[in-house]
């Protein structure tokens, strides 16, 4: 897909630009975060001026063997599935609602994971949720490792199960797609964004900046479907039984970076090779539904105020 210059942000040191495919939204999602203090992770540099991304969805789940063609419908196993008790009750805005308008603050600092982190955490409580708390080994993971754990945080906090993992020839496929700086074309749902400086900054561009007059270069009206598609991919709630999902990252593109993301349903096959369930030891508190409560009160002062 084409894309556009949208939105600069002060002190980022790129405009964020996001393009999808698809072609209807998924039937459940949800999205929102809060503050928390920043943790060190791998961050990416950008080499022009814009960052890109698109996504692409399917109706029709598919297993997590990263082959192409005929999607047949995944056996649900206990296999994969972590043990995190899920709500039955989400909370925030959820698909097929999706926020009235992108979360973007004069404030907003991109540049670094941290800046990202805490407007990740401001957008969160803006829509109810509570801090997004990541594993105290979330410096060391890989970048697709980290595209798992944040979009299952995003998940999780909001009462929605856990994508279980990432399986080695989903992982191909996605990395394959991260070089080409394409969607992924892994099964449900397949998101990709060009530019970022840090998974966080991804993160951020997919689920709070994702309306019209955001970063989202296919949502060119203000009732146009692929609005938020990012986002209802990143919280579809609508496969039935486990999901799998394949990740890959790229830099030193014409773009700089390139972040690839796609999900699957899981159907008896290649064994995951990194798992939520291996995670959750990392986390002081196992993570679950995150209601933005009175501890959580947070509202950003601009240093220059």
């Amino acid at each position: 897909m084409g894309t556009r210059p949208l939105r600069t942000f002060v002190g980022a040191l790129a405009v964020v630009v996001m393009a999808m495919t698809w072609p209807g939204p998924p039937a459940n999602a949800t999205g929102s975060v809060t503050p928390r203090q920043p943790v060190p992770g791998p961050t990416t540099t950008t080499t022009s001026g814009t960052t890109t991304s698109s996504t692409t969805t399917s109706t029709t789940p598919t297993s997590g063997t990263g082959t192409s063609g005929t999607s047949p419908t995944p056996t649900p196993t206990s296999a994969p599935v972590t043990t995190v008790s899920v709500p039955s009750a989400v909370l925030g805005t959820v698909p097929p609602a999706n926020p009235a308008a992108n979360c973007a603050p004069s404030w907003a600092q991109l540049s670094t994971a941290a800046g990202a982190l805490e407007l990740i955490d401001y957008c969160r409580a803006q829509q109810g949720v509570g801090p997004l708390v990541l594993p105290s080994n979330f410096g060391r993971l890989t970048v697709p490792e980290q595209m798992l754990v944040i979009i299952d945080l995003e998940r999780v906090n909001r009462g929605e199960a856990p994508v279980a993992g990432l399986t080695r020839p989903l992982d191909r496929q996605a990395q394959r797609a991260a070089a080409a700086g394409i969607d992924p074309a892994i099964g449900f749902g397949d998101i990709w964004e060009g530019g970022p400086n840090s998974t966080a900054e991804a993160d951020y561009g997919w689920m709070y900046d994702d309306g019209y007059g955001g970063t989202n270069v296919d949502c060119t009206t203000p009732t146009s479907q692929r609005c938020w598609g990012h986002r209802d991919i990143i919280l579809a709630d609508n496969i039935p039984g486990a999901m799998v999902a394949g990740a890959g990252f790229k830099n030193g593109l014409s773009h700089g970076s390139s972040y690839a993301f796609g999900v699957a349903g899981y159907a008896p096959g290649p064994r995951l090779v990194f798992s939520w369930a291996g995670e959750l030891r990392y986390f002081q508190v196992p993570p679950g539904a995150e209601p933005l409560g009175p501890e959580h009160s947070y509202q950003r002062v601009p240093a220059s105020s």
